[in-house]
């Protein structure tokens, strides 16, 4: 029975048992409840006779039984066919899935399973799974690959321990091992606290109210006398923090907010990254970054991504005296009178779903450090990008620059199972700390820090630990040079390739998230064998951050293809 459960643990159906019975020990009696509870069907077969006597009686004599167990697989096989053949309509009839329009919905695809970087779909017509290529990595999530059996084997093991138990002043082993771990990688030498949440717009959530509270204690602002002034956050254009009303308040208005939450109200001020591209200048390969929201004749070419990220290099250059005067001119002659900024708010380096937009990592440093000079609580929103995502562990290590709060999700648990945690520093801490209830962290879920989920996140951890630590430039994935090749292609007009993530935008009438231009090229993609999604007209490609170059390499061959016909 031990080898069943581990077959049924790694995900396999087990519909029947065969064995052949010893001695008369009377297995098949043995195991007949516990089959039955989990509706196998067992086949007893008798006893082999001695060596050297021939099988070919045996086998004569036991024809029945094999008979039987042919019609049960044939049987098994076509209900499980019928099952998958009715799963696209009863979907299509019952589910409500998210950012879809039903209307314009071609198809269902059923995913049969999954497993490392793939899903095992069924094709209706010929009743066959096929394999799929997860390049979305199944909304972002996807750490350790499809049906790992390690986390898998953590999660089994913490859900029969412990299922789920009350988390306020308790502990439970899986929660103060993962806290400290978060410390010690992407907290190191900055946070001294972890509040888990359930996903990435609640951890942001908690974010903004640490970093309103930190800001209204260690400031002048009163929130008693000064009643008449909103508190706002700093955040960037195209920001996209989450779908709770909190976190949606921080994005500018747009598709995803205001056809979306009457009560929705935008509460910050935003500021218009300059963004980056793999470019060829004179003949070389490099990067360019523009910054055509402010400065349309703003241009600058750098050799290579570590010119990019390097801190020592750019910090007293024309780009961050340039950066430095917007950021300050925003905050001084750009806040409404009405208004107080409270919080910086940013995606580091790539933000996501408002059109994968790779944002010089020198305005960012430039932003976080004029606002921490103003007693400005900074918060990184790693919920997409962090963990290795962008190829490095944290924004932190990109940025050069510690936040004062900091949001994970996504990667946290390696996409098994939903967990969030929101990173703070001590000051922030303290801001709550104190001898009125009033003054605590008043928020919660009743899934806290579930054990299941704590024992995915750990067992994702520790698999990162193997990608290294503190990477001062990201670790590369894809093939520059091909991302490159792609991207002077006239039907592209920006491409990037950063960590675990290729971008192409795709030249179109349309722009933003409602354009279609990209979606021909999707379902190209589908047709290959690649799973990908397009934000507009911006098609994106994603790994996980423990897939090999060779299958990104192979995935990037395919994907170039097709965009360039």
């Amino acid at each position: 029975m031990s080898a069943l459960d581990s077959l049924l643990l790694r995900g396999y159906d087990v519909p029947w048992i065969v064995l052949i019975e010893q001695d008369d020990l009377g297995n098949a009696a043995a195991i007949a409840d516990r089959a039955a509870e989990l509706n196998i069907s067992v086949f007893a077969l008798p006893k082999l006779p001695p060596q050297p006597t021939p099988l070919h009686d045996w086998y004569m004599a036991q024809d029945e039984i094999f008979r039987s167990l042919l019609s049960a697989i044939s049987t098994y096989h076509q209900r499980r066919v019928d099952r998958l053949h009715a799963i696209s309509s009863q979907a299509q009839d019952i589910l409500w899935w998210p950012f879809t329009q039903h209307k314009q919905n071609r198809g269902v695809l059923v995913i049969d399973s999954a497993y490392g970087d793939s899903f095992a779909t069924f094709d209706a017509a010929s009743t066959s799974l096929e394999p799929m290529v997860d390049a979305c990595a199944s909304w972002w999530t996807q750490g350790l690959g499809h049906g790992n059996p390690k986390a898998a084997l953590a999660v089994a093991t913490t859900a029969a321990r412990y299922g789920h138990v009350m988390f306020p002043e308790n502990a439970h082993e899986p929660a103060v091992q993962v806290a400290a771990k978060l410390l010690d990688t992407v907290g190191r030498h900055w946070a001294s606290r972890v509040f888990f949440s359930d996903d990435g717009s609640t951890a942001v959530e908690v974010a903004l109210k640490m970093a309103f509270r930190t800001f209204i204690t260690s400031s002048s602002y009163n929130s008693t006398t000064d009643s008449n002034k909103q508190l706002v956050v700093l955040a960037q254009t195209n920001c996209y923090h989450g779908d709770t009303l909190g976190t949606m308040h921080v994005a500018e208005p747009s598709v995803f907010n205001l056809s979306q939450h009457p009560w929705y109200k935008p509460k910050a001020i935003f500021a218009a990254p300059p963004t980056v591209s793999l470019s060829a200048v004179s003949g070389k390969q490099g990067v360019t970054v523009t910054w055509p929201e402010v400065d349309p004749a703003f241009a600058l070419h750098l050799e290579s991504l570590d010119d990019l990220f390097d801190p020592t290099s750019r910090d007293a250059t024309a780009a961050a005296a340039a950066y430095e005067a917007y950021v300050t001119d925003l905050l001084d002659h750009h806040v409404p009178p009405h208004a107080v900024v409270g919080a910086l708010v940013l995606e580091p380096v790539l933000i996501g779903a408002g059109g994968m937009l790779f944002v010089d990592p020198l305005f960012q440093r430039t932003m976080v450090l004029i606002c921490r000079r103003r007693g400005i609580p900074v918060v990184f929103d790693e919920v997409f990008s962090g963990l290795w995502r962008l190829g490095a562990p944290s924004g932190r290590d990109l940025l050069h620059v510690h936040p004062d709060i900091s949001c994970f999700a996504k990667l946290l648990t390696g996409g098994l199972v939903p967990l969030s945690a929101t990173l703070a520093a001590d000051h922030v801490f303290q801001a709550f700390h104190s001898h009125a209830k009033a003054d605590a962290l008043l928020h919660g879920h009743s899934f806290t820090a579930n054990p299941v989920g704590c024992a995915a996140a750990l067992t994702a951890l520790d698999m990162y630990d193997s990608l290294g630590q503190d990477d001062a430039t990201p670790r590369v994935y894809w093939d520059p040079a091909t991302v490159a090749a792609v991207g002077q292609s006239t039907r592209v007009v920006r491409a990037f390739q950063l960590g675990t993530v290729v971008v192409f935008e795709l030249a179109s009438e349309g722009k933003g998230y409602e354009a279609t231009g990209a979606q021909d090229f999707i379902r190209h993609l589908r047709t290959d064998g690649i799973y990908a999604r397009a934000l507009g007209n911006v098609i994106y490609i994603m790994c996980s951050p423990l897939t090999t170059t060779d299958v990104c390499r192979q995935v990037l061959q395919k994907v170039a293809k097709v965009v360039l016909g």
